[in-house]
């Protein structure tokens, strides 16, 4: 008999700990938040990607990947007269990324797991593919929708090293008032 590495229940706490962690961190403010949708199925990135985010949260027990397809339209989300550049843009949406990531790994870590995470790293748009040659044992797909009409196209990959599950993440997330975290 096969042991399940990964339950329903962990799946879907996964979820809903993305979609809270998006919401609330990847908007240019609180009050701009994307809508996070669900997409049916992984799927490669839109025709107008310009590359791909990627964030990492390891533990002993599991690998989380968290990547966002960035398009044209997101790089001129915050301000479109900005003279900034793309480079300015990109990096303002990896901070606001890893701060998503950081909320994520905050949460995992209630579990008395010792998660780290890592640096945002800009991809080339072909690298999404990577995450289902990675053989993750959960693959979600989301879509992030900004109030500008630009969306993000997102994926939350886990790869499970043992038996794990994610008792505390269906309970809401406390409210942070912004203090420093050492992880």
């Amino acid at each position: 008999m096969a042991t399940t590495l990964l339950s329903a229940a962990s799946r879907a706490g996964l979820d809903a700990l993305f979609r809270r962690a998006a919401a609330a961190n990847i908007g240019p403010t609180p009050q701009r938040a994307p809508d996070v949708v669900a997409v049916a199925s992984p799927h490669p990135p839109a025709a107008d990607c310009v590359g791909v985010l990627a964030f990492t949260i390891t533990s002993f027990r599991f690998r989380l990947v968290v990547m966002l397809g960035v398009n044209a339209g997101v790089l001129e989300w915050d301000d479109p007269d900005a003279e900034a550049g793309r480079r300015a843009a990109i990096d303002a949406l990896a901070e606001r990324g890893n701060m998503a990531c950081g909320e994520m790994a905050r949460d995992l870590a209630r579990g008395g797991r010792h998660v780290g995470l890592s640096t945002p790293t800009w991809l080339r748009a072909s690298a999404s593919p990577l995450l289902e040659a990675s053989a993750p044992q959960h693959l979600s797909a989301f879509e992030l929708r900004l109030d500008n009409g630009a969306h993000l196209d997102a994926w939350v990959a886990l790869r499970a090293y043992a038996p794990i599950e994610f008792d505390t993440l269906v309970a809401a997330s406390a409210d942070s008032a912004g203090e420093l975290e050492l992880f």
